[in-house]
């Protein structure tokens, strides 16, 4: 995964954890480190704050305040109509920041975002970051698996300029949950995350192999490396690459048909295997209610698992595009069943 990125050890290193959350806790924890090299004993500083695009996941905002930041210390990036970043407005966000007497930990970047499933743009997001000396974390829990395809490495083009970067097997890979990766390019840094002593737990013993209680927020966990080792095994590199691009195009099927027909309107052009779309009901007063109680209705009848996201503020549909088995006639169904729900539907 480090190799993907454009990384190599030992001047990289990672560690897996359970999840994508856990993942960003510890990214955020090594560029606290960074920032204030004094926090793990002092306390993170009031002046500390993190930017973030807009959809940025909830664990963003929850390891902030488990770091002592608060969650009003994570602050908004400029970003366009559809929630991605304007990349050419980092810097002038950053020094914004400073001019208010405040320092900026740590920027986040979509890859993609989990509203949306929209990539923000890493090089000119790295660009500002190294500039401003700031850490910048990617988020690419669900779309780093991107990586693996070429035809679609573009998408995460600037990656490798990171600081570190959230990676989820679990997501793309194939892998049964949980089994996410937290890799950080500057190995120093991960191991400055958790500064700790135990002396019934470490020891000046020079123990062969790596010793992960020092790079990671959990003491015990499953052998999370094992599940990915065998899946990758099994399926070779090759074949999950073909599932990754097979996802994708099926998304791009999904919107080409959504676009077909009237009774709907797409968010936008797919960048992943997420599409967001919704019936397309002009100003309809109850349109809210009517897409979280048709979503409802369809996961309760246990015939299409829907997610939800507010953008533009206003209520989309969002599929995830994940079985091989979802295909034209999968997709097919879904619209009829939506029409015909949404028709029905009276509120």
């Amino acid at each position: 995964m480090l190799s993907k990125v454009g990384w190599q050890p030992p001047d990289s290193s990672g560690v897996l954890v359970h999840g994508g959350s856990l993942a960003n806790l510890t990214a955020l924890l090594a560029a606290r480190a960074r920032a204030f090299p004094s926090a793990w004993e002092q306390g993170t500083p009031a002046e500390a704050v993190i930017l973030v695009p807009a959809g940025t996941h909830v664990s963003v905002a929850r390891a902030a305040s488990i770091l002592g930041l608060g969650s009003r210390a994570v602050h908004p990036l400029p970003c366009d109509d559809l929630g991605r970043t304007r990349g050419e407005r980092v810097a002038e966000a950053i020094e914004l920041q400073h001019r208010a007497g405040r320092r900026v930990m740590a920027v986040i970047a979509n890859a993609c975002a989990p509203t949306t499933g929209l990539y923000d743009p890493l090089e000119a997001m790295a660009t500002a970051c190294r500039d401003k000396r700031v850490w910048l974390h990617v988020d690419a829990a669900h779309g780093g698996s991107a990586l693996l395809v070429p035809e679609l490495r573009t998408l995460l083009r600037g990656i490798e300029q990171a600081d570190s970067v959230t990676w989820d097997a679990h997501k793309m890979l194939r892998t049964s949950t949980l089994a996410a990766a937290v890799l950080i390019r500057r190995s120093e840094d991960l191991h400055h995350a958790l500064r700790q002593s135990a002396d019934y737990l470490f020891f000046n013993d020079a123990r062969t192999g790596p010793d992960l209680m020092h790079c990671t927020v959990e003491g015990s966990k499953a052998e999370l490396g094992l599940k990915i080792f065998l899946n990758l095994a099994w399926r070779g590199e090759q074949g999950l690459a073909a599932y990754v691009h097979g996802r994708h195009q099926a998304a791009r099927t999904l919107w080409r048909m959504v676009s077909a027909r009237n009774t709907f309107e797409a968010l936008s052009e797919p960048e992943s295997n997420l599409v967001c779309f919704r019936y397309a009901d002009g100003n309809d007063p109850h349109s809210e209610v009517r897409h979280i109680a048709i979503r409802d209705r369809l996961m309760g009848q246990g015939t299409f698992h829907l997610a939800s996201s507010l953008v533009r503020n206003r209520r989309w549909w969002r599929a995830t595009v994940m079985s091989p088995a979802s295909d034209q006639a999968i997709f097919t169904q879904l619209l009829d069943t939506l029409e015909i729900a949404y028709q029905e539907a009276s509120y």
